[in-house]
């Protein structure tokens, strides 16, 4: 139904819910489920989709199984962090 057919109650209710700011949702870690991710943790050298992690459980991996990109990171062709992105690899113990 156009907007212009709404009763005057029903329009501003339709204005208030339009104007009303949306929540921000945030990433869980898919490991704990607890904590906000902050990270992409992903198989080194594997063609398997990443995963959101959070610090606390980027912290208990092994450095030499997986990669770990902070979110907003980036690496360059060959896989290198690339400067001031902070990214680390690691690996699941």
């Amino acid at each position: 139904m156009p907007t212009d057919r709404l009763s005057a109650q029903a329009q501003e209710q339709l204005a208030a819910q339009e104007t009303r700011p949306r929540p921000h949702t945030v990433q869980l870690c898919i490991h704990c489920t607890e904590n906000p991710a902050g990270f992409w943790v992903s198989p080194a050298n594997g063609n398997v989709v990443r995963r959101p992690w959070c610090l606390s459980c980027c912290q208990e991996l092994d450095q030499d199984l997986c990669d770990v990109i902070p979110f907003g990171g980036s690496k360059d062709a060959s896989g290198q962090a690339l400067a001031g992105s902070g990214s680390d690899h690691c690996g699941r113990t």
